[in-house]
């Protein structure tokens, strides 16, 4: 029996990163106009917001598939499609911050990273890979 597709959408940007990036607008304009800061001052504050905020405006999403032989991933610019016949191994990785890491070891010595923001939360897409026979395993370590 086949396990069946696994697909995964979201929004790129998560909600508390929007909030913070609201927040240091805010932060810089209460900055400028309240405490007549210079502009050169709130301006570099209020920039570091800009590309979360124009990810949400340009309502970017990212997007992972995995069916019976290939593993496809979607995100803004960040785009990459690998059969899963050309997978030696997978290694998925929790940093010291806890976001989710995960690099494919191609047949060619090559590696493949999955942007972050693709990936499925918990233990699905390890579960899926493993059943169709892909050697995954998990790490706390660096590469």
């Amino acid at each position: 029996m086949t396990p069946p597709p696994l697909t995964y959408r979201r929004d790129a940007r998560a909600p508390a990163t929007l909030i913070v990036a609201c927040g240091t607008v805010m932060v810089a304009s209460v900055l400028w106009v309240v405490f007549d800061a210079v502009w050169w001052i709130a301006l570099p504050i209020a920039l570091i917001a800009a590309p979360a905020l124009w990810d949400a405006a340009k309502g970017r999403v990212a997007t992972l598939s995995l069916d019976d032989d290939r593993l496809t991933w979607e995100s803004g610019a960040r785009r990459g499609e690998v059969t899963l016949a050309r997978i030696t191994r997978v290694r998925f990785r929790t940093t010291f911050d806890l976001s989710q890491r995960l690099t494919l070891w191609l047949d060619d010595g090559q590696r493949a990273r999955v942007p972050p923001d693709c990936l499925p939360p918990g233990p699905g897409l390890e579960r899926a890979l493993v059943a169709r026979g892909v050697d995954a395993r998990r790490s706390i370590l660096f590469d």
